[in-house]
């Protein structure tokens, strides 16, 4: 059986074999039961150990490797269940405590993530190109295309976009740093939305807005956007409404056409 490098290409391959590599291998268990996967928490951490042991042991007989020849009936059922049942798993990063909470929304905002991603290959014959460690999505960008994607599951309840521009790590910590818009990495585009509906904008854009909209504040002068600025535990961003934000959103089309004029 061949063994490749852990990429969260949404394969179900990859996701089985490094199931079964830390059920195996690392908790040193006899058997898996596929029913574990639900509760099977990825992080960098077990990447990095797969990707480790695949270039020592991947080509030698090995515990994984006989567990897949001597199951093909449960690599079927997974296989016939990926991607409803048996869901590609987001990689949790161990660079701060994370609550239940925070996981779950993570793990919708990958689901979503890898929506627009299958529809950007279906499309337009284009990779997303993820980056996949936090050095990268900290000083890069969330992928090679320049496009932040965010889910917003509110926006159908509420008729509201949130725009975040600055964040904290925790909400004892007193200072905040530049995020969403703000952040000093490769993206030009802001997408955000669900499946059913997202909205896409140029970033230059969003940031244009926020000061034109910062301004007004200052001078107590209401927003004709009827944007309002609000702040949480952990996060400073501004409310759009969807119907004045409309006016200042691009298609796919027009998103794509401009990357692919300026790469």
């Amino acid at each position: 059986m061949e063994f490749k490098a852990f990429q969260n290409k949404n394969h179900y391959l990859e996701y089985l074999q490094i199931f079964c590599f830390y059920e195996l291998i690392l908790n040193s268990k006899n058997s898996i039961r596929l029913r574990d996967y639900k509760t099977f928490e990825l992080t960098d951490g077990i990447i990095e150990k797969y990707n480790c042991w695949i270039n020592q042991e991947a080509n030698r007989p090995n515990n994984v490797a006989r567990w897949f020849q001597k199951n093909p009936d449960a690599v079927r059922y997974f296989k016939s269940h990926f991607p409803e049942k048996f869901k590609p798993k987001v990689a949790i990063w161990s660079d701060r405590n994370k609550t239940a909470y925070y996981k779950d929304k993570l793990q919708d905002s990958f689901i979503f993530e890898n929506y627009i991603a299958g529809l950007l290959k279906a499309k337009f014959n284009l990779d997303i190109g993820a980056y996949l460690t936090p050095e990268g999505q900290y000083e890069l960008g969330e992928n090679a295309l320049g496009i932040e994607i965010k889910n917003d599951t509110l926006i159908e309840k509420y008729g509201n976009l949130y725009i975040e521009y600055q964040e904290k790590s925790a909400p004892h910590k007193e200072e905040y740093v530049n995020s969403g818009i703000l952040k000093k990495d490769n993206c030009s585009y802001f997408l955000t939305g669900t499946e059913r509906q997202f909205y896409i904008f140029r970033k230059s854009a969003l940031i244009r807005i926020l000061k034109e909209e910062l301004q007004n504040f200052s001078q107590n002068i209401p927003s004709s956007r009827h944007i309002q600025f609000k702040k949480i535990a952990t996060s400073k961003g501004f409310v759009f409404p969807v119907k004045y934000a409309s006016k200042e959103t691009i298609s796919l089309e027009k998103m794509i056409e401009e990357i692919k004029k300026n790469t």
